[in-house]
């Protein structure tokens, strides 16, 4: 019944891409950034342990930037903070996203 739920409340808020329906810059925004989360994540130690702050979202319909900050554990469990950029693009609407550049880097 939860996974029913989501998915109606996702629908709703605009975030499952629906066939003719087009969305808002602010919902592109909020999936450009979800969208490098996930580009980010896969180059941290510990991704379950990342907190994203500070960021700011340029670009848009199809090329996006995403510039912020990280937290997350090192491989010795302590917090460190990394800057980041993360240059992606979309297709099919936004169904399909691709990192065209994604660097952590040095504080």
């Amino acid at each position: 019944m939860k996974t029913k739920l989501f998915v109606v409340g996702a629908v709703a808020l605009g975030l499952i891409g629906l066939p003719g329906c087009s969305s808002d810059s602010g919902t592109n925004e909020y999936l450009a950034k979800d969208m490098c989360h996930t580009f980010v994540k896969r180059r941290l130690k510990a991704p379950s342990t990342a907190k994203f702050s500070n960021e700011t979202v340029k670009g848009g319909p199809s090329r996006w930037t995403v510039v912020g900050e990280v937290d997350s554990e090192n491989s010795f469990g302590a917090m460190l903070r990394s800057p980041y950029i993360c240059k992606e693009h979309t297709t099919d609407g936004g169904d399909t996203w691709y990192p065209d550049h994604v660097e952590l880097l040095e504080d």
